[in-house]
């Protein structure tokens, strides 16, 4: 089965739960829209972290255009949270891995998205500070077909 997040244009829902460093878990939703231009292909992700007081993650993922059978390819971000963003995307068999650095606090992560199907995929993932554990999360990637359903 080939990836279809990222390399395909398109509305993906995500459902699941964030957990901080005590290993308090709250839901956590959001979605993510994957866009092609011949220039630069974006992901424009949005998170929310359903606490009390909810906390919006938003990130605006561009990157050049990929061949069908990439195995690699490097990423920025600019996030109103979190600041500057870069990374790299590698493609291993049905798993998405992605590493990241966020500039201003020397934050790092790093996620997984295994592919479930050509609608679905499972993204788990951490983040760091120095050798700390900050959070992680465990969320369904769904795809929508309908972009409306996403407001």
């Amino acid at each position: 089965m080939q990836h279809t997040f990222l390399m395909e244009e398109g509305f993906w829902q995500l459902s699941g739960v964030f957990s901080n460093i005590s290993g308090v878990a709250v839901p956590v939703e959001g979605r993510s829209i994957v866009t092609h231009t011949p220039e630069q292909w974006s992901n424009h992700a949005f998170m929310r972290i359903l606490t009390a007081q909810p906390q919006d993650i938003e990130n605006l993922y561009t990157f050049q255009p990929l061949p069908p059978k990439a195995t690699y390819a490097q990423w920025r971000s600019t996030s109103p949270s979190l600041g500057d963003v870069s990374g790299c995307f590698a493609f291993a068999g049905d798993t998405i891995i992605s590493s990241s650095i966020i500039a201003e606090t020397r934050q790092h992560a790093t996620e997984h998205l295994r592919l479930i199907s050509s609608e679905a995929y499972e993204n788990r993932g951490a983040l760091f500070q120095n050798d700390t554990l900050v959070a992680t999360w465990s969320v369904l990637m769904q795809r929508i077909r309908q972009p409306e359903r996403l407001q």
